[in-house]
């Protein structure tokens, strides 16, 4: 577990909470008045059943950080001195969510499940000796830990619909993988794993075809 989830978990359990404790034979970060809280650094998928089963009878939220701007520190693990620090230059956003989304999309629409999209300022502490790549003996990076110091920003998703506040306005209705691309700016990977997010969701429908590429409108236009 790293710093990053340890300070989440205290965040959400806050004085009166209870963190790493066995509801209905699941070990759950955080129960505070009643409501269960999941940090999720990782993948969605491993969380999936987990939520499936628990939020029958608990109120679920999914809490997931994403790193807007991040500290990368090389430390010496020998003697634990910080060699060099330095602003990374990617930027996450709340849109990072939509490369785990699929895997949960389904129970978005449960009146007992919510996404918490937390943009934070992380520090990310790495092995300055790195380590080698299991393919070509390339020399890799290790990470050793992560550390929020600070959440910047929260987006909460309630129902599926609250997906569509993470997008601008500007965006066509209906749209294509190209549009999402070209309108939020990302690469064509994410613009079709939020495409395929909206549609797993419930949130978009297919409308037909510009070409070769499908069109996706509004579910409630449509």
């Amino acid at each position: 577990m790293t710093n990053l989830h340890r300070t989440l978990q205290d965040l959400y359990a806050g004085d009166d909470g209870q963190t790493e404790i066995i509801v209905d034979g699941f070990r759950v970060d955080v129960v505070r008045d009643g409501v269960i809280y999941e940090i999720q650094t990782g993948r969605f998928r491993a969380l999936r059943d987990k939520v499936d089963v628990l939020s029958q009878r608990w109120p679920v939220v999914i809490v997931h950080p994403v790193a807007a701007e991040k500290l990368l520190v090389k430390v010496d693990t020998e003697t634990g001195e910080v060699l060099s620090e330095r602003r990374s230059p990617k930027r996450g956003s709340a849109l990072n969510v939509f490369l785990e989304l699929p895997s949960i999309a389904p129970l978005l629409a449960r009146e007992n499940v919510r996404l918490e999209v937390l943009l934070c300022r992380q520090r990310e502490l790495r092995d300055a000796q790195g380590r080698p790549h299991r393919w070509r003996n390339r020399v890799g990076v290790k990470m050793l830990d992560r550390q929020l110091l600070e959440v910047l920003d929260r987006r909460v998703v309630g129902e599926p619909a609250d997906l569509l506040a993470l997008l601008p306005a500007e965006l066509p209705d209906p749209f294509t993988v190209p549009d999402l691309r070209e309108t939020l700016g990302v690469n064509v990977d994410l613009a079709r794993k939020i495409a395929y997010g909206l549609a797993k969701s419930g949130v978009t429908v297919m409308t037909g075809r510009r070409g070769r590429c499908a069109l996706y409108g509004r579910a409630e236009a449509g």
